[in-house]
């Protein structure tokens, strides 16, 4: 009888007491590494060159001009996310002993969450995918946020891919100035 009145309790503790917590993961398939068209180099196939480009991509997603394009796409959307509790005693007193105010922008917010582990981006071993995952309680928000990255690092790859063929084309002409 005791048992069962310890679990009783103690389950029913566990249900009311813990916030359930989602963890949402969007993935970018980043193909890999092609022959350079202007030298005619054949990739070599070494996985180490491909974990260098898909380390440099994480890089690129957490770089600030993604999170500033991020934070620009969210920037109206008042998602709870954004709000800086700073009314608690312990971060008045942390303001007041510092000479600083809290930054309440959403790219400077999104960059404590990246640096803070609320939002992580990795690139597992022997996968051809970059994860970008976020833990929180509102999973409609996390969503939402995690799809901005994607979307923001899918234009920004896009733009300097343009920028990348434009210098090449540059190339190629002024190559064809000094072959004629």
């Amino acid at each position: 009888l005791t048992f069962f009145v310890i679990c009783a309790v103690g389950l029913s503790a566990i249900w009311l007491l813990i916030e359930p917590a989602y963890v949402v993961t969007g993935s970018i398939r980043i193909a890999p590494i092609l022959s350079d068209i202007l030298t005619s180099a054949k990739d070599r196939g070494d996985i180490s060159d491909y974990q260098s480009f898909m380390n440099t991509q994480v890089e690129m997603i957490t770089s600030t001009q993604v999170v500033d394009r991020v934070a620009d796409n969210l920037k109206g959307t008042n998602l709870s996310f954004f709000q800086v509790n700073s009314s608690g005693v312990i971060s008045k007193i942390r303001q007041k002993l510092e000479g600083t105010q809290i930054n309440r922008e959403p790219a400077w917010i999104l960059k404590q969450a990246l640096f803070g582990g609320k939002i992580n981006v990795t690139a597992p071993r022997g996968k051809e995918l970059i994860e970008i995952s976020m833990k929180r309680k509102e999973s409609a928000e996390s969503i939402r946020i995690v799809n901005a990255f994607i979307n923001a690092y899918m234009t920004v790859g896009a733009t300097n891919s343009a920028q990348q063929e434009d210098q090449n084309l540059g190339i190629l002409r002024d190559q064809r100035k000094v072959v004629d």
